[in-house]
C-alpha cells in the first residue's frame, strides 16, 4: 500500500503577516530599516567588510605564489629568487594573520 501524495503548501501571497490586505513591505524599505541600527556602528563593520575582503585576496595569493614558486624557481634553479618569494609568502602569511585577527577582534568586540 502506497502512502498518497501529500499536499503542496500554498505558495507565499503578496500580503503582510499582520493582515491579509496589507500590502508587503519592500525588501530595499526592510534594508533601510535596518540601516538605522547598523549607523553608530558603521566605522566597525566597514572595518571588518575591508578585513573580510583583504584576508580573501591575500587567502588566494599564496596558493598563487606557491605555483609560481614551483615552477618559476625549480625550473630555473635560482636560489635568490627562491629567497624572494619566500620573503614574499611570508609576508602574505603575516598579512593574512594580521587581518584574521583585525576580523575576529571586530566581531567578539562587537558582540558585548
Amino acid at each position: 500500500m502506497t502512502n498518497p501524495p501529500h499536499p503542496r503548501p500554498p505558495p507565499p501571497t503578496r500580503s503582510g503577516a499582520r493582515g491579509e490586505g496589507k500590502p508587503r513591505v519592500s525588501d530595499f524599505a526592510q534594508f533601510r530599516r535596518l540601516l538605522v541600527f547598523v549607523r553608530p556602528y558603521r566605522r566597525r563593520l566597514a572595518l571588518a567588510l575591508v578585513a573580510i575582503v583583504a584576508g580573501s585576496a591575500l587567502g588566494l595569493a599564496g596558493p598563487y605564489t606557491l605555483q609560481f614558486l614551483i615552477d618559476a624557481v625549480f625550473r630555473q634553479s635560482d636560489a635568490a629568487l627562491l629567497n624572494q618569494i619566500t620573503v614574499i609568502l611570508l609576508v602574505i602569511f603575516a598579512l593574512q594573520s594580521a587581518t584574521y585577527f583585525v576580523r575576529s577582534s571586530r566581531i567578539w568586540n562587537g558582540c558585548r
